[in-house]
Order: structure tokens, then C-alpha cells, then sequence
């Protein structure tokens, strides 16, 4: 599966010479990135289910338009939370 997914960020990717990440908590800053919202409005406060990481409104409403799920259909990219 990796190779497929190495192919879709040549192919439709871009490269970042300096990047950031919008906050030092890793579960909010990846809500973001994976959802494409701005951290305020990722509904994800801390790491902790309660804080709104892996929780079921986040698995229901937001997960299934990540870009995590599009890897997963496009090139059965998985990746896992724990």
C-alpha cells in the first residue's frame, strides 16, 4: 500500500522547504492537518478522547472526510491511533 501512496504525493503532492505545525499538542495539530480546519475549529482541544481526540463525534463527522481517508480509498493507506 505504501508505494501507492508515495505515488499520489509525487504525482499530486507538494514538497514544503519550511513547515510548521499551529500548536504543540500533537492530537490537535494532527485533527488539523488531517481535516484541513484551522485548529479552533477542529473541535479537538487536548489528547484525550474527552478533549475531543478519537472521539465519536470526531470518528462520525470528521474522520470520514479526512485526507486519511481519502489515502484509505484511493491507495489503501491505513494509519492507527493509539
Amino acid at each position: 500500500a505504501l508505494p501507492k501512496a508515495l505515488d499520489i504525493f509525487k504525482n499530486n503532492g507538494i514538497e514544503f522547504s519550511n513547515a510548521f505545525a499551529s500548536t504543540p499538542v500533537c492530537c490537535v495539530s494532527r485533527g488539523s492537518i488531517l481535516t484541513g480546519r484551522y485548529v479552533h475549529n477542529s473541535q479537538i482541544f487536548n489528547n484525550s478522547i474527552f478533549g475531543g481526540c478519537g472521539s465519536k463525534s470526531y470518528i462520525k463527522n470528521d474522520e470520514p472526510y479526512s485526507y486519511a481517508s481519502y489515502l484509505n480509498k484511493q491507495a489503501n493507506y491505513r494509519t492507527f491511533f493509539s
